[in-house]
Order: C-alpha cells, then sequence, then structure tokens
C-alpha cells in the first residue's frame, strides 16, 4: 500500500510530492480497515486536518474508507482512461487480434529456447533485439507497450 501526498507551500507555488507510507497491508481490505491506516498514517504525520481531498481508484472500498475518514474523494483520471480502454478493447474485432498478440507474446516468454531463436533471427535480420512485453491489467500502459 502506497500513501502519497501531494501539497502546495505558500511559501512558493510549487506542486510538492512525498512519499508517505509504502507497505505490504495484510489485512483484509475493506472500507474500514483501508480508513483506520489511512487515519494513522495522516495522524502520525500531523495533516490529518490538512487534507482537502484524496484521489484513488474507483474501487468500492477505498471510495468508502476516505469517506469513512470524512474526507472528499476524487476518482483518479488516469484510472477512469483505463478503464474506458479496457472496456473499448473488448469489442470482438479488437480482442481478437489482441488475443492472438498476447498468446504470441506469451509463447515466446514461456520458451527461452522459441525466444532464443527469435533474438537470432533479428539479429540475422540486422533487426534491433526487441524485448517482448505482457499486459497486465492493472498496469495502464501495459497493453500499448506490448502492442509496440
Amino acid at each position: 500500500m502506497a500513501i502519497t501526498a501531494h501539497f502546495i507551500n505558500s511559501s512558493e507555488p510549487i506542486l510538492h510530492s512525498v512519499l508517505l507510507e509504502c507497505v505490504e497491508f495484510s489485512e483484509r481490505h475493506t472500507a474500514k480497515n483501508l480508513a483506520e491506516r489511512l487515519t494513522d498514517v495522516a495522524k502520525a504525520w500531523k495533516i490529518e486536518h490538512k487534507i482537502s481531498a484524496c484521489v484513488s481508484d474507483n474501487a468500492n472500498n477505498i471510495v468508502a474508507a476516505i469517506r469513512e475518514c470524512k474526507w472528499r474523494h476524487l476518482s483518479c483520471f488516469a484510472h477512469s482512461i483505463n478503464l474506458v480502454v479496457q472496456r473499448a478493447i473488448q469489442v470482438e474485432s479488437v480482442s481478437g487480434i489482441i488475443s492472438k498478440i498476447k498468446s504470441t507474446v506469451e509463447h515466446f516468454r514461456r520458451s527461452p529456447h522459441a525466444l532464443s531463436n527469435l533474438n537470432a533471427s533479428q539479429q540475422q535480420m540486422g533487426l534491433p533485439k526487441l524485448i517482448l512485453k505482457q499486459d497486465v491489467k492493472t498496469r495502464w500502459n501495459s497493453m500499448l507497450d506490448m502492442l509496440s
């Protein structure tokens, strides 16, 4: 779990970002548990009365946790765009192509022999050695990286 603070000092109009905490959160991700952790971090940093809004993904548990802390919630714009893209690529004409590309990447990532042959072919043809990247749904740019 990573908690980051973004703020502007009154003395200088520059956006600052500070990582407040980055730890494994092994408890159940219930709104209550998340709210307690968020409150503990805010108290530890003595900023509980300085929070004007919290930005997160749209998961119900984190939205409820932020509201339980009595803070304003804002949806992460990048996460929202990712959700739109995920829905768009599920269109049948696109999803078939993406499925084939994914299985091709998976083949080379699972077979060192096939990857070695691919690298040898790239070298023989005078092409740059490309590193195949696998799509991960929660990594926003990974689909673009894989297709590229």
